[in-house]
């Protein structure tokens, strides 16, 4: 196996998609400083699992994507991957070559890839956990980490022998099991505390349960006394219940007695409150009367005051409006003189206005008459230069439309010589286009047939593949509990085996006798391996025996001299028995029906004679009775007899009795031997299970893997068909496109051919009619600037005589409008004063008539004065009159108010009398209320609290001393409450806890058993690794010193242990001793040195754990031309072996690859890469 291909898409400064290709032997990775070459050792580390950003020269995982440069945007993914040749297996994948890639989002997320399928990064690892490019690997030297292989710890230096030993997945299974084992002790722990609080809890719950059923007893007895008493108190309850009932119809006829004689005095009350009401209204009336005259006398004095106040006014304002007459006569009187002063000064403006008026008037005329002349001439020549300006355009417009059509016609005549072109090469192009579109679509519609055809097979390969999935992880569950299950039963049979083992070797002599017997020729045993009983007789058997169960069976009597003879010479301690056959039986006796123990067991043919000669007279019975009364009654041979409880009794009068515990009937040694051969073919049961399940589970993986590689091809092939079928689809869609484009310009062509044929047509005779047309408009032109020109002549002198006319207007003008201002204000003086004349008479007048009328109110003043005091002595006499008719009216109300007093009083009494009966009737029903709730909450209590039918409860017998069943329940309740808090589901719980706690002994014991398993198999793996790890290190010590001596001629080194009684974590040391040089610290010896010793090392592992491909960076960075030399000669030694790829500055390094990579840095901050196979350039320069 070897790196076939490197592919980099944004890692790093790989901005642009690169892909390096490589071949077996030597490749050599050559550039500046910074061009980025050790960043593809980094991409390669990547892409195998590193997740430790510092070792990839960085500070976190996103580092490794490319972060733009002054002439790049940054980049969303880096991604990276490899192609392994897998030709020779070395992957555990069936496929011949393996892909490998790794993605990076700038979101943090990350994917692995195995052949372009999205898989974890345990799977990438698993792939590639044995061929020596996991995490971890030392395949792949970056630059500067070459002298930390001497520089680090002893320790650290470990690592690289335990990967050459493959001990990494020793102690991934190592760990693992210690996991499970802690996991096991925290649950063995976890468990063992509950079991123990489980037991604590036993005790109390059985107490809480037996209190709980005397609590539900007499909480029986109590509720039956209740039942008893609530009836009573109902029974009572019915009898107050009648009594009431009578009560209350008794007071209810009272109440409509006493109700009649209340209604006869409120009706005479109401008479004479109706009189007394009326009476009221009558002196309410009188009294109002009465306040109206007063309030009318009252009213009449405040008139006459006010009337003779404004009387005092009238005299007041008519005595000052007589000397404001006086006044306004003196004022009117100097307003007429003003007012004739006035009048002379207009008349003389108005004449001078008149003069002026005229004047301007004549003057207008003229200028009017001038002017109107001059406008008439101006219209003529604006009229003239109009249609100049017109027929300037016009010859304009002629002659840019005569220029266009020109123009227009020039250019459409080389149009139409190249549209003319143009149509026969798109008839060529057409006929061309058609042939390929029509190739195409048949092609297109091929692939696409294929694709479909293609991607059905995918589809019912994919279903096989998922089935085949499905059941591979069900094969491989039922793999996983096969194993478990052997696991388990291999681990029970081992501690039954070992606890035999145990059992046996407890007593020396016995051992002794054994080691004996094996050497004997004929067959031989132990009484218990000889003999099996079922469960239930075994321990009866083991007291029948005693110590002869671990006696030894033989086949003649010799044999047994032997053996005991053997033992009687050794110095072994114990006691021991050797049973050779008999020539007579036991006899046999009348057992009185019974059953013979013998014939229950199960005994090896071999040895029956002499187990009979043991237990032959033993006879099984029931009980002890039984036992002594066969022994006493048996006749013949002697007997024993044995009870199935423990009591043994023997026909010469002997009677033992053995208590078996529960520890003796399982751990007795026939029990122990019987669950040994269960353990035996549990064990051999699960093995065919496993091998059943392994089998299945290999049929089905290689199963899987022929429909995977089958899968994988036909989705390589779809892919490269979808891709085809696509691109031919895309091409067939184009061409039909530009077929399309072609049809519609050669249409356009044709049509713009037509136009152009119209327009030629169409446009000769308008050149012709536009010539004819700017002759015309020319001489027209003429014509109108001569007119023009007689029309200036005559307008000039016109010009100067308006404005002189304009002039003199405009004097006349301001002089008319000076005299017409003067006029003006003559007028407005006049007009002024006028109005004061007026406004003084008017106001004469207005004063005149307030005087009058003053005079007028003063007078009717003096009338109403008048007519207000008799008025007032009316008002005073009605006044007196209504205050005596209203006394009168008052000592009749007193007598009526006398009656009306007396009269509620009796009312007041026969309503006391009516409610006393009402708040009588009011408490019976409060009363029949009261037992009414009372019988309600009896029955409740009844029906309720007692859960009995009311009609059972009635039916039952009245209660004949209610004081002693009071007292009894009272009783009841003090025992009851004396109990405390009682949990009723006490004796439930106790059944649970119980059956927990058996159940937790039960896992408690298989826990301990998987415990003592797993813990062996961690001793296992411990010794795996020890023995790995020694024999690699010794392999590596011999490879170091022969590369050593190779890279350092006449030198010496060697490995050694640090702690070598501690294999289990003892560091590695390294010695190295060049020639002529004492060393006593690596850390002497000059950079060189310890390269190459590093490199010796490390060659010293891959001898013994080759790498498909070793990637090693700038390692020869520090050596001299004749070490670099000799490390050259070394590679091209191991060259044919392994793949090297090299990133160097060394010319000799350069010289020896077979292909050369020259890495380079642009100007826009991105890697690019270029290749060249070193013979193809020897053969270009020769």
């Amino acid at each position: 196996m070897y790196l076939k291909s490197l592919t980099l898409k944004g890692f790093k400064s790989f901005a642009d998609r690169t892909v390096m290709r490589f071949e077996p032997g030597v490749a050599a990775v050559v550039g500046p400083n910074g061009s980025g070459k050790s960043n593809i050792s980094d991409a390669v580390l990547w892409v195998l699992g590193e997740r430790n950003a510092k070792n990839l020269r960085g500070q976190s995982m996103e580092d490794v994507i490319f972060a733009g440069s002054s002439a790049r945007k940054p980049v969303s993914v880096a991604e990276v991957e490899l192609l392994l040749d897998n030709s020779d297996g070395t992957l555990p994948v069936d496929f011949a070559e393996v892909s490998i890639g790794r993605r990076m989002y700038r979101s943090g997320e990350s994917e692995y890839l195995i052949n372009g399928n999205v898989v974890r990064r345990m799977d990438v690892l698993d792939i590639l956990h044995d061929s020596g490019m996991g995490t971890g690997t030392n395949s792949i030297i970056s630059q500067g980490n070459l002298d930390s292989v001497l520089s680090s710890r002893p320790e650290d230096r470990r690592a690289l022998i335990e990967e050459a030993a493959g001990i990494l997945k020793h102690k991934e299974r190592k760990a693992k099991s210690e996991r499970k084992l802690a996991q096991m002790d925290a649950h063995l722990a976890r468990v063992n505390d509950i079991t123990a609080e489980v037991e604590r809890q036993l005790k109390p719950l059985e107490r809480k349960a037996k209190k709980a059923r005397l609590h539900k007893q007499l909480s029986s007895e109590l509720a039956d006394l209740k039942l008893a008493i609530a009836v009573d108190d109902l029974r009572v309850l019915q009898q107050k219940w009648d009594s009431v009932i009578a009560s209350e119809k008794e007071l209810e006829a009272s109440r409509q007695t006493f109700r009649k004689e209340l209604d006869e005095s409120e009706c005479s009350l109401d008479a004479l409150q109706r009189q007394l009401h009326e009476r009221s209204n009558r002196e309410n009336s009188l009294n109002e009367r009465y306040r109206r005259s007063q309030a009318s006398f009252e009213r009449l004095n405040s008139t006459a005051m006010l009337i003779r106040e404004k009387r005092s006014g009238y005299l007041s304002e008519i005595e000052r409006l007589t000397r404001f007459v006086e006044e306004a006569r003196v004022r009117r009187g100097a307003a007429e003189h003003d007012l004739a002063e006035a009048q002379e000064t207009a008349e003389k403006a108005k004449a001078e206005s008149l003069k002026a008026e005229k004047l301007r008037g004549d003057l207008e005329i003229s200028y009017a008459q001038r002017v109107n002349k001059r406008n008439d001439l101006r219209k003529k020549i604006d009229a003239l230069m109009s249609e100049q300006r017109a027929l300037i355009h016009r010859q304009e417009t002629v002659q840019a439309t005569q220029q266009a059509l020109r123009e227009n016609l020039s250019e459409r005549r080389a149009r139409a010589q190249v549209i003319d072109t143009h149509v026969a090469d798109a008839v060529d192009r057409l006929s061309s286009a058609k042939s390929q579109s029509v190739a195409l679509e048949s092609h297109a519609s091929r692939l696409e047939g294929d694709l479909a055809r293609a991607r059905e097979e995918e589809a019912s390969t994919r279903e096989k593949l998922n089935a085949l999935v499905v059941a591979r992880d069900a094969a491989r569950r039922s793999l996983d509990e096969a194993r478990t299950a052997l696991t388990k039963a291999t681990a029970e049979r081992a501690a039954l085996e070992e606890l035999e083992r145990s059992s046996e070797s407890s007593n020396p002599a016995q051992a002794k006798m054994m080691e004996e017997a094996q050497a004997l020729a004929s067959d031989y045993s132990l009484v218990s391996h000889a003999v099996s009983a079922p469960a239930g007789l075994d321990v009866l058997v083991e007291a029948l025996l005693g110590s002869e169960l671990q006696a030894v069976l033989v086949s003649n009597d010799a044999d047994a001299e032997r053996l005991v003879t053997a033992v009687a010479n050794s110095d072994a301690v114990g006691s021991v028995a050797a049973f050779a056959p008999v020539s007579k039986e036991a006899g046999s006796s009348d057992s009185l029906g019974q059953r013979r123990l013998i014939d229950e067991l199960d005994i090896d043919p071999r040895f029956l004679s002499r187990v009979r000669a043991l237990i032959g007279d033993v006879f099984i019975v029931d009980t002890i009775s039984d036992a002594v009364s066969c022994a006493r009654n048996a006749q013949g041979a002697a007997s024993r007899f044995v009870s199935l409880d423990g009591c043994i009794a023997s026909t010469d009068g002997k009677l033992s009795f053995v208590r078996f515990t529960e520890a003796d009937k399982q751990n007795n040694a026939l029990a122990r031997r019987r669950a040994l051969a269960q353990a035996v073919k549990d064990e051999s049961r699960c093995r065919e299970l496993y091998d059943a399940a392994q089998s299945e589970d290999g049929r089905v993986e290689s199963d899987l893997r022929q429909v995977q590689t089958a899968s994988l091809k036909l989705s390589e092939s779809l892919a490269n068909l979808k891709g085809q079928s696509e691109s031919a689809r895309r091409d067939a869609d184009a061409s039909a496109r530009a077929l399309r484009q072609l049809e519609d310009e050669h249409q356009r062509l044709l049509k713009e051919q037509e136009d152009n044929k119209a327009f030629f047509e169409k446009t000769q005779p308008d050149s012709d009619e536009l010539e004819l047309t700017l002759s015309k408009v020319t001489a027209d032109l003429e014509l109108n600037k001569e007119k023009v020109s007689e029309l200036e002549e005559t307008l000039s002198p016109m010009r100067r005589e308006i404005v002189s006319l304009s002039e003199r207007l405009s004097d006349a003008r301001l002089e008319t409008a000076r005299l017409s201002e003067r006029l003006a204000y003559a007028d407005r003086m006049v007009s002024t004063r006028k109005q004061e004349i007026s406004a003084s008479s008017r106001e004469d007048a207005s004063s005149m008539h307030r005087i009058h009328v003053a005079r007028v109110a003063a007078n009717r003043a003096d009338g109403l004065l008048a007519t207000l005091h008799s008025l007032s002595d009316a008002a005073s006499l009605v006044s007196a009159r209504l205050e005596q008719v209203s006394r009168t009216e008052k000592e009749q109300s007193l007598s009526l108010h006398d009656k009306i007093s007396q009269a509620t009083k009796e009312s007041r009494d026969a309503r006391e009398r009516f409610e006393a009966v009402a708040a009588r009737i009011s408490e019976v029903r409060v009363e029949k209320g009261r037992l009414e709730v009372q019988v309600d909450a009896g029955v409740n209590a009844i029906v309720r609290n007692c859960d009995t039918p009311l009609e059972v409860a009635l039916a039952a017998d009245p209660l004949e001393n209610r004081q002693d069943a009071e007292a009894l329940a009272s009783s009841l309740e003090r025992r009851i409450k004396n109990m405390g808090a009682i949990n009723p589901d006490a004796a439930e719980e106790f059944e649970q806890v119980s059956e927990r706690h058996t159940y937790l002994s039960s896992q408690l014991e298989d826990m301990r058993l998987a415990r003592k398993t797993l813990a062996r198999i961690v001793g296992v793996i411990d010794d795996r690794m020890r023995d790995d790890f020694v024999a690699t290190f010794e392999q590596v010590n011999a490879n170091f010193s022969d590369i050593f001596s190779t890279l350092f001629p006449g030198g010496q080194a060697h490995l050694s242990l640090v702690d070598p009684d501690d294999l289990e974590n003892t560091g590695v040391d390294v010695n190295a001793q060049p020639v002529g040089k004492r060393v006593k610290k690596m850390s002497l010896l000059s950079g060189g040195e310890k390269s190459m010793t590093a490199m010796a090392l490390l060659f010293a592992v891959y001898r013994i754990r080759q790498t498909p491909f070793y990637i090693l960076d700038e390692v020869e960075a520090a050596l001299d031309d004749t070490n670099l030399r000799r490390l050259i000669g070394y590679i091209n030694v191991v060259r044919d072996e392994t793949q090297f790829i090299m990133i160097t500055h060394q010319r000799r390094t350069m010289e020896s690859a077979d292909i050369l990579y020259g890495v380079s840095m642009q100007a826009d901050g991105i890697t690019k890469v270029i290749s060249q196979k070193l013979d193809n350039a020897t053969r270009k320069e020769g």
